[in-house]
């Protein structure tokens, strides 16, 4: 994805979880509870119908709608707003990396997975403080891709959890 497109997204998920964000659980919603307090909330395991049946624990729960190609978008309190796809095709660690230096990467970690990878990063750009979450894995066959831009550090980490979980 080219970095004006990246940007728009992350500007139209930043709206949409803002707006998620405000909405309480309803009976017949995909919602489940909020992170209100101090105290993380607990996970709720959500159907990701759209990609490929897998399921995913999100801590505070998400609203779940459609995503670019085959995937879902998810946005909610904890995790500002994410994106879980079926990738065209699988990336490799270095192709990640040399995407990340798009965005001009402080404190890039990368972590080995059982079935793939995950890469982390932060900047500071014009918009403010940017954290970057990108997960790579391999579930049933499929390379599954999971990932995030959000402004606080502790919604890329529910991320990361999150994306760690999917099954």
């Amino acid at each position: 994805m080219n970095r004006t497109a990246r940007l728009v997204l992350v500007l139209a998920l930043t709206v949409s979880a803002a707006a998620c964000g405000k909405k309480k659980e309803d009976g017949g919603s995909a919602a489940a509870g909020g992170g209100g307090g101090d105290k993380p909330a607990a996970a709720s395991s959500i159907k990701l119908d759209k990609v490929a049946g897998l399921s995913i624990d999100v801590p505070g729960g998400a609203e779940v709608g459609a995503g670019m190609g085959d995937g879902s978008m998810l946005t909610g309190p904890e995790i500002g707003a994410m994106s879980v796809e079926v990738a065209k095709a699988a990336k490799t660690l270095d192709e990640v990396k040399t995407d990340a230096n798009d965005y001009t990467p402080q404190h890039l970690k990368d972590e080995k997975l059982a079935d793939g990878f995950a890469v982390t990063w932060d900047n500071s750009g014009s918009m403010g403080a940017n954290f970057f979450v990108e997960v790579h894995r391999t579930i049933g066959g499929k390379p599954i891709h999971c990932s995030t831009t959000v402004s606080k550090q502790s919604q890329a980490d529910a991320v990361l959890t999150a994306c760690k979980s999917i099954k």
